[in-house]
């Protein structure tokens, strides 16, 4: 938009009056401060958004870090507990036998 004004303005028809050629050249600057000015707005919201991304991927990285810490936490709870069980259900076979082994002498 500032690049058609500015070739508008270079463009123009140049009347004979010193006045008209100052006043073009200030148009020009004015277009061209303007420019400058967009520029700089342009790269600071640019380094915002680069700061926010970074921020939002170390967040990131931290949640995905505690997940996995969790995850982890939740996994040996429930092994301990598979272990827990594993040794009840062997008990419990132990003690079937042995009354199984027990009503066979029994009944002979």
């Amino acid at each position: 938009r500032l690049n058609s004004e500015l070739d508008m303005l270079r463009s123009a028809p140049k009347s004979n009056g010193e006045d008209s050629s100052e006043m073009l050249q200030r148009e020009v600057a004015q277009v061209e401060e303007r420019r400058r000015r967009e520029q700089l707005e342009a790269q600071t919201k640019l380094k915002d958004m680069e700061a926010d991304l970074s921020r939002a991927q170390a967040l990131l990285q931290e949640r995905d870090a505690a997940l996995a810490s969790e995850g982890d936490q939740r996994v040996n709870g429930l092994q301990a507990a598979l272990a827990t069980e594993q040794e009840r259900c062997s008990a419990l076979q132990s003690a079937h036998d042995s009354l199984d082994a027990s009503r066979r002498d029994l009944e002979e």
